[in-house]
This record gives C-alpha cells, structure tokens and sequence, in this order.
C-alpha cells in the first residue's frame, strides 16, 4: 500500500525539484503496487516523473512545476475533487486522482509556508 505520507513526501522532493530522489522514491514504492486503485496511485507518481524528466509542456506538472500559484493549484484541485465525485468512477481512477490531490495539497501547503 502506498501512504498518503509517501505521497507528500513524494510531492516535498518534486516541488523541491530533485527528480532523481523522485525516481528513487518511485522506485521503492513500485514494491507496493498491488490492485487497480495503488496501480493507479503509482501511474499518477511516475507520469509526473516522466513528464519532468521529458519536460513535457502539455502535462498538467509542467503547467505549475517551478512556478506554484495558490489559485492555479486551488483550481486544480476544485477540478480533480469534481472527478473524484462523480457517480461512476473506477477504482484506478480513484487512486490515480486522489494521489493528484494529495500532490496538489502538498505543493499547497509548502506554497503557504514560503
């Protein structure tokens, strides 16, 4: 199982910008993927590794990465949090958005104390 504390630890060394403890990071928690909703906190984790490491401009990591606005991570999340409420939503999908929250909180939280 991957913890949401991983999840803003992982969050703390990306919004700090060191990918390669990121890709370590990522590297241990792939131990732990077992089931559709881990699997798909997994993918959500090292799609935003692999979208920093590609710097892929079209990702929504590189639309904040580096430059944290307060409105722009609350408008992602008001977003994130309206997919999570849908009606009919798969257990992937479930893990995979709750992770990008958890990240978005992170970055949140670590914006507030700058």
């Amino acid at each position: 199982m991957i913890e949401d504390s991983d999840i803003e630890r992982f969050a703390t060394v990306v919004y700090y910008q060191n990918l390669p403890e990121a890709e370590r990071m990522l590297s241990r928690l792939q131990q732990c993927v077992s089931g559709d909703y881990v699997e798909g906190v997994f993918n959500a984790l090292k799609g935003i590794c692999s979208a920093i490491r590609s710097q892929d401009k079209s990702s929504l990591i590189m639309k904040i990465y580096g430059k944290y606005d307060l409105k722009r991570i609350d408008r992602l999340m008001a977003r994130i949090q309206r997919i999570l409420g849908r009606e009919f939503i798969s257990s992937y999908e479930k893990g995979y958005f709750e992770a990008w929250l958890q990240v978005l909180k992170t970055f949140r939280k670590l914006v507030e104390k700058q």
